[in-house]
């Protein structure tokens, strides 16, 4: 239906969709829903390929089924045919990649290894720095461009300019500048 406001939508006795102008002059899309309970589907984005959902960005309702004033934002891909949840952003702004209740503002959760990998594009100007603390208290990790790591054989080796300078091995040995220091021990 179009009117002044420039809205058209489709409208059920339980749900609407509505595209329009808001009042900042942009875009307006809006679902509309009424659900009765948390963690219920508002509305989903799908994205397929060749009649195959291989991508969806859903919309969450969150645990208040009084006020019905919060929600999650919910990322799935499908790796072979199949959707499943990727990446969530809670109605507390924190977010699970992995983890469909992320425990802190980013929570990432994986059955099997985990990690996270910082890389420098390649401009060859600046290092890698991961900060962990709190205004001028950091724990930072930072890692020039010229420091490299390879695990082989169960051996973690650290080099810089083409040098091994650390080496912890399968036994958990550390050696510093090749042999010059070693550390033996079992944490207590």
């Amino acid at each position: 239906t179009a009117n002044g406001s420039y809205t058209t939508g489709i409208h059920t006795a339980t749900s609407s969709l509505v595209a329009g102008i808001n009042a900042d002059a942009a875009v307006d899309l809006r679902f509309r829903t009424n659900r009765s309970s948390a963690n219920q589907t508002i509305a989903n984005i799908n994205g397929y390929w060749n009649e195959t959902v291989v991508g969806q960005i859903r919309f969450m309702a969150g645990e208040d089924t009084t006020n019905k004033d919060d929600g999650h934002l919910v990322f799935y891909t499908a790796p072979s045919g199949t959707v499943a949840e990727r990446l969530r952003i809670t109605s507390a702004g924190k977010v699970g990649i992995g983890s469909v209740i992320p425990s802190e503002l980013l929570s990432i959760m994986a059955d099997g290894p985990c990690g996270l990998e910082l890389k420098d594009s390649g401009h060859g100007e600046a290092a890698t720095t991961l900060k962990i603390g709190n205004q001028g208290k950091d724990f930072a990790i930072t890692v020039p461009e010229d420091v490299n790591y390879t695990l082989t054989n169960g051996n973690y080796k650290v080099t810089t300019g083409g040098t091994e300078r650390i080496r912890i091995t399968s036994a958990g040995v550390i050696d510093v500048n090749g042999g010059d220091v070693e550390f033996y021990g079992t944490a207590s």
